[in-house]
């Protein structure tokens, strides 16, 4: 007699619903342990230098370019406010130097924060300049951050919140000595007028065209075109020509 045997193989599987409740509780694990790790910490920043109205805190191992930079702020200080006669000038001026730009945030004022792309950052309210050396593998020279960056501050002081975005990178623009393609341009043109006859009169102008915010299409006529202009007729002069005249294209 033959005895035969069935066997049944039971097969166990997982409902989707089972596999989203536990993907959605990885999610919620991975969440929590992304909130619970610690900030990165701020750079310890020390007093390093004191100059006239400049106090440099600095990263460690910093200080002989905090000296360089307190001496030479009061300085450039005095050179700004030649083109701001008659108006307050800043007192106390705060300058916080460290390494790398990603830091710039967490040396910044409380509430403040600075932008991801910014080398230099300055607070005209409160008096304060946040400057790095360098932004990743690239460097940056300090000094002219530090122009750029006071030239804010100056500007605050004169005219508080008065002031336009446009005309305070106009202005730190100018007092930072920041290199440009246009600038040098004109400069090598005129250089080469004056080496062909000398005392030649230079015509130095500018074509400036507002863009719309919103759309970025062209917006000709405004006034802030007009407001250039004499920059650049302002700018002319700087550059030593006294009998500089605008011309409008």
């Amino acid at each position: 007699m033959t005895t035969r045997r069935s066997t049944t193989s039971t097969t166990s599987t997982t409902s989707p619903r089972r596999l989203t409740a536990v993907a959605r509780l990885l999610a919620f694990v991975l969440v929590l342990l992304a909130w619970s790790r610690p900030a990165p910490a701020a750079p310890r920043l020390e007093p390093a230098a004191h100059a006239g109205r400049i106090s440099v805190l600095a990263e460690p191992g910093l200080e002989a370019v905090a000296q360089e930079l307190a001496g030479g702020a009061e300085r450039e200080l005095d050179r700004i406010a030649e083109d701001l006669l008659d108006l307050p000038s800043p007192r106390a001026i705060e300058v916080r130097l460290v390494r790398e730009a990603k830091d710039l945030a967490a040396v910044a004022p409380a509430g403040r924060g600075a932008p991801p792309w910014a080398i230099g950052v300055a607070y005209p309210d409160l008096g304060v300049i946040s400057v790095a050396m360098r932004r990743g593998a690239a460097l940056a020279d300090p000094q002219t951050t530090l122009r750029h960056e006071l030239a804010h501050i100056a500007l605050g002081a004169a005219l508080g919140d008065r002031a336009p975005h446009w005309l305070h990178e106009g202005f730190a623009y100018q007092h930072s000595g920041e290199w440009s393609w246009e600038r040098t341009e004109t400069l090598a043109g005129m250089a080469l007028t004056q080496l062909v006859r000398p005392g030649a009169p230079v015509i130095m102008g500018s074509f400036v065209g507002a863009i719309s915010m919103r759309t970025g299409a062209p917006t000709f006529g405004t006034a802030e075109a007009t407001q250039m202009i004499f920059a650049t007729a302002q700018l002319a002069r700087r550059l030593g020509d006294s009998s500089a005249r605008t011309r409008r294209r």
